[in-house]
């Protein structure tokens, strides 16, 4: 079989009005930056090396999945996508030609260019610029790791060249020549002995040639799980109808010793002490501060509480366990910042600062390098569409910064792997962040490669400090569709099978006529299909259009003439409309991660979510198109338009420490102030009654998911149903408000053990 060629690659590829970068693997085109996911640059890269010759599928799906078994549809959804991007204004197909049965092939002229790469300063965008001083608070000027690094792993080659240099200046001319030659020998042999001959210490970074996944035995339904130093014990949160408790288990038993009762408030940040003996976490009760605590594992002292810390992010412990590393947001001045102190609290010092639209990520907790010089975190910004990165600090005396330049969609967490030479990540390639798969990256090149490639989705990552091993919690969702009419003595009825298609868990919503437009998983992507509310006739509206994206959160225009929705296509998070076939679909936003359209009851508008403003607030478009108009500066999370048309409710939380949600009515007309109302904490979707005195949510209790509502006069909420469902992930009334129509949702998780990392 033909392998995929393996030349060395020039530092920039240009072709038609595109320019690759291939070092940090950035594409532009006519000088502006294309954001593509991480897998398609990798594909592009790999064509362009290989231009004018045909590359097999095989030889593909090796070179971009070298360590996982995936499905050709995976390389299918990757061709499509750039495609579309390199073909987006002629709308042929000028660059890559498909060679039936066998492979493609990149067709248009490639022109091959080398240039010098001097140290360069990053800023906090992932932008080269001249050295001038860091934008961060309380940072000097920073020069990039990666120059850095690069600086060191050649010192010995150019040790040498200075000496050959050397030599060469007193040589006779008739042996110039001669010695040159030995000059390169040596410096070719230099090479070779480190990077392609590593010893036994010194393993090519990005290689698991043996990874093994085993499920852990657990309690019911884990949140996150921790791994002790030793790699021997595991200790994970795990959900007891609406609360969690704390356990603590030998890996792959399942006699599991509980170390704290079932409470309302939910752990974070788990984590061992260095020596295994202590389990470190946060807690976070409703309308109060995050707290540390420290529990032992082997006896029944109570948890130990060591301070508050006015943390939003789990917290990560210093390899000594001295010290602990935090995020705090300020989300009224549309601040965070990154701290450090002592575990109990003191010596609290800010390494560095962010302003919207930066921002520091709160998902996952800040990662300590085994030698407690590095701190590798991730950073985010909605300055164009929300991207993440990788960013770290060198906790000497300066603390120089560096900010990785490749952008992601979405990084839950990052975390180093033994040996300091590689990352481990939990990201998603798709924005959303709706399936977080693991990958590696090596360090400080930042080349990732996938580690898993499954429906699942991961949360969390714990490693071993001496041993091979990590644990992280994987779960799959599980979702079928109910109609459930309103009237007394009513029987439900459920019109979709409760299957891995994950039916109506991204939304749904009625036709005029009572037919129902719902999301779909379908091969790996959510689309968003239609039916009769019996379950007949079902219809995909997406599919045949991007096959290769997600599309959910369907809404209908009173009409019933349109849908509007949420998808991923062209790389952007943005709101798209189509005809209710599924036809001209046409984007209404410009993408600053839009999400949560709803059409006004007039028709007029769509209402929806965004971060355009450099914060998530409230926005609105013509359904026609148009501009785009800031309705409110709410941090709004989830909204609704009322049946009259002239309210808009949102749910928003003050800050984001507060589990707490508050809900806000806003009068479009501005007659009067907007209400605020409390909600309970937990509480999801929002949708207006159909005579519009109420607003109804799901709340679920004691391990049971009901519609609740709530009247804008206060006062305490009402139950509305009496369901046997464990969770309800989406629902809506009809228009006459005779039927509802809900997603009813199982998440399965488990404790997953993989080893062979080293």
């Amino acid at each position: 079989m033909k392998t995929v060629e393996c030349r060395k690659l020039p530092d920039v590829l240009e072709f038609g009005p595109y320019r690759l970068d291939t070092r940090d693997q950035l594409l532009f085109k006519n000088g502006s930056e294309v954001h593509l996911t991480p897998k398609v640059v990798e594909l592009l890269l790999v064509l362009l090396k290989n231009h004018g010759h045909v590359v097999e599928k095989d030889d593909l799906m090796r070179e971009l999945w070298p360590d996982t078994i995936v499905e050709e549809n995976n390389l299918t959804r990757n061709i499509s996508t750039l495609r579309k991007m390199l073909n987006a204004e002629s709308g042929e197909d000028e660059y890559i030609e498909t060679i039936p049965r066998r492979g493609y092939r990149f067709v248009a002229e490639v022109r091959e260019v080398n240039e010098p790469n001097p140290i360069t300063e990053v800023t906090e965008s992932g932008h080269q610029r001249a050295p001038v001083a860091s934008s961060l608070a309380a940072l000097p000027e920073v020069a990039t790791r990666e120059a850095e690094a690069t600086e060191k792993r050649n010192a010995p080659s150019q040790t040498s060249a200075r000496a050959a240099a050397g030599v060469l200046k007193y040589a006779r001319p008739g042996v110039l020549h001669g010695s040159l030659l030995l000059l390169l020998v040596v410096v070719l042999l230099l090479w070779l002995s480190r990077f392609a001959w590593p010893t036994q210490e010194e393993k090519p970074a990005g290689t698991f040639p043996q990874l093994r996944l085993n499920r852990h035995p657990t309690k019911r339904g884990p949140q996150i799980a921790a791994l002790s130093p030793d790699g021997k014990y595991v200790a994970y949160a795990a959900d007891e109808f609406g609360k969690q408790s704390l356990y603590f288990s030998q890996i792959n038993t399942d006699n599991a010793k509980r170390l704290m009762p079932p409470a309302e408030s939910p752990y974070e940040g788990l984590t061992f002490a260095p020596d295994g003996s202590h389990l470190y976490f946060t807690r976070r009760e409703v309308n109060q501060l995050s707290t540390l605590y420290r529990l032992a594992v082997l006896s029944d002292e109570p948890p130990q509480k060591l301070v508050s810390l006015r943390s939003s992010s789990p917290v990560g412990l210093s390899p000594d366990g001295s010290q602990i590393a935090f995020i705090r947001e300020q989300a009224a001045e549309g601040v965070s910042a990154l701290l450090i102190a002592n575990t109990d609290g003191s010596a609290e010092r800010k390494l560095a600062e962010r302003k919207r639209p930066d921002f520091f990520s709160l998902t996952g907790s800040p990662s300590w390098s085994a030698d407690g010089r590095i701190l590798v975190f991730v950073i985010g910004s909605v300055a164009n569409g929300i991207r993440y990165q990788l960013a770290s600090i060198e906790l000497t005396h300066d603390s120089r910064l560096t900010i990785h330049r490749t952008q992601w969609p979405w990084i839950y967490q990052a975390a180093w792997l033994p040996g300091g030479r590689e990352l481990l990540l939990l990201a998603d390639e798709q924005p959303g962040g709706f399936r977080d798969q693991l990958w590696r990256m090596t360090w400080p090149e930042g080349r990732p490669k996938r580690i898993t490639n499954d429906l699942n989705d991961y949360h969390g990552i714990s490693i071993a400090a001496d041993s091979d091993a990590l644990v992280t919690v994987q779960s799959n969702h599980l979702s079928d569709i109910w109609v459930v009419p309103q009237q007394t003595g009513g029987r439900s009825q459920r019109i979709t099978s409760y299957n891995e298609r994950q039916e109506g868990l991204r939304g749904l919503d009625w036709t005029p006529d009572g037919r129902l437009v719902f999301s779909l998983l379908e091969n790996g992507r959510d689309q968003i299909w239609s039916m009769h509310a019996d379950g007949s006739q079902r219809r995909d509206l997406t599919l045949s259009e991007s096959a290769d994206s997600n599309n959910y959160s369907p809404s209908v225009s009173p009409d019933g003439g349109q849908v509007v929705f949420v998808s991923d296509r062209q790389g952007q998070t943005r709101i798209w409309r189509m005809t209710i076939d599924g036809g001209q679909p046409h984007p209404l936003t410009e993408g600053h991660d839009d999400l949560g359209p709803q059409v006004s009851s007039d028709g007029q508008w769509v209402i929806y979510s965004s971060a355009k403003s450099g914060h998530r607030a409230l926005w609105k478009v013509p359904l026609a198109g148009g501009p785009e108009t800031l309705v409110s500066d709410l941090p709004a999370e989830a909204s609704a338009i009322s049946p009259t048309g002239n309210l808009i409710a949102c749910t928003w939380r003050e800050d984001v420490t507060n589990l707490q949600r508050k809900l806000a009515v806003i009068d479009l007309a501005d007659r009067q102030p907007p209400r605020y109302l409390a909600l309970p904490a937990g509480s999801t979707w929002l949708r207006w009654l159909p005579n519009g005195k109420a607003l109804t949510y799901n709340l679920t209790r004691n391990g049971l998911a009901n519609l609740w509502s709530q009247t804008l006069a206060g006062g305490p909420p009402t139950q509305l149903t009496d369901l046997s469902f464990e969770n309800v992930a989406s629902f809506a009334w009809s228009r006459d408000g005779g039927r509802l129509a809900l997603a009813r949702a199982q998440e399965i998780r488990s404790v997953v053990f993989i080893n062979g990392l080293k």
